[in-house]
């Protein structure tokens, strides 16, 4: 290596690392808080409207609202990172004992957030035990526990939490799991893409899911359970259930007296279910690449063979239908719950 080649190496080399350094430099993070506390009485609801951020809601014995919102900019500069909090509108209102909070960037300023500018925006807010909750972002995780009341709860990216919750649950995801420990309420949740767990559930149930598992423990309504990619297990119910799947085993318990038809199908897996001996059913089971077994006095009406089954359990009553393409079906005597 000649001298000119030696000092083009070495200046090239110089170049590369005053960039970098630059870049480091120039990167940077700028945070702010902002909070507001509202007086409002029992029963009234919560409204978010966020282009962002995750939804953070805890309860508290106190008739008020307390609202913190955490914001940080990561930015090419400590410049650009200020100017994006102060376009990025946070808004305020109330009317009664209803609270509103919409976050949104003006329409103009949205160039700003690219690979180099990023906004992350967290709302942690405590409402009166006794409070409803509509609630919506387009990317974050929405948590909410010990809560009397309802939940309208959405998000385009983000994770579902509920916990210990007296009223009706709405929420969906369009990528990720669902997490609820118990609803005095109905509950329909829905994701895209993620498991869903559902625990104890006094009203009725519609769980939904693209890609994923369900599993639930007792629910007392009617169920219904569907998922295109994922296994399926119901550890008890006491009404009408319906459990579908294109991609995993089915497993239920029916702890109660349906009122309606029941089925649980799948297209790549077992069915077993599990029925208690005072539930009387007519029963449906077919399976294209296993065999039936069963441990209960089914009195057969139409056909019997090691695929097919048709009968009575305790004279008969609404339809159970059990259905897999490549798998076994189980039929077990259960257990009563009163």
């Amino acid at each position: 290596m000649n001298r000119i080649q030696y000092l083009l190496k070495y200046a090239g080399l110089s170049v590369i690392s005053i960039l970098v350094v630059f870049v480091i430099r120039c990167n940077a993070e700028v945070s702010d808080t902002i909070t507001r506390t509202f007086d409002v009485k029992p029963g009234g609801t919560l409204t978010i409207d966020g282009d962002r951020g995750s939804i953070e809601i805890q309860t508290s014995s106190n008739n008020k609202v307390d609202v913190t919102i955490l914001r940080t900019v990561k930015a090419f500069s400590g410049d650009k990172a200020n100017d994006i909090l102060k376009n990025y509108k946070i808004e305020f209102d109330q009317s009664g004992d209803n609270v509103t909070i919409t976050g949104k960037a003006d329409e103009g300023f949205l160039v700003m957030f690219d690979g180099m500018n990023k906004l992350q925006i967290r709302y942690k807010v405590t409402v009166p035990s006794k409070y409803n909750l509509d609630m919506s972002t387009a990317g974050g995780s929405i948590e909410v526990a010990d809560l009397n009341g309802k939940i309208d709860a959405s998000t385009a990216g983000g994770s579902l939490k509920f916990a210990n919750i007296s009223g009706s649950v709405d929420g969906s995801t369009a990528g990720g799991g669902i997490k609820l420990t118990s609803s005095g309420g109905d509950v329909d949740v829905k994701t895209a893409g993620g498991s869903i767990y559902i625990g104890r559930v006094k009203g009725n149930v519609e769980a939904k899911t693209a890609g994923g598992s369900i599993h639930i423990g007792e629910v007392y309504g009617t169920l219904e359970a569907k998922t295109a990619g994922g296994g399926i297990s119901i550890d008890g119910v006491s009404n009408t259930v319906v459990a579908k799947t294109s991609g995993g085993s089915v497993s239920a318990s029916i702890n109660g007296q349906p009122k309606g038809q029941c089925e649980l199908k799948t297209s790549g897996g077992n069915v077993t279910v599990s029925i208690a001996d005072n539930v009387s059913l007519n029963i449906n089971a077919r399976t294209m690449g296993g065999k039936i077994s069963t441990d209960l006095p089914i009195t057969v009406h139409g056909e019997l063979s090691k695929s097919h089954i048709q009968g009575l359990l305790n004279g008969g009553g609404p339809l159970l239908i059990l259905e897999t393409s490549s798998g076994n079906i189980s039929i077990n005597r259960g257990k009563e719950v009163l």
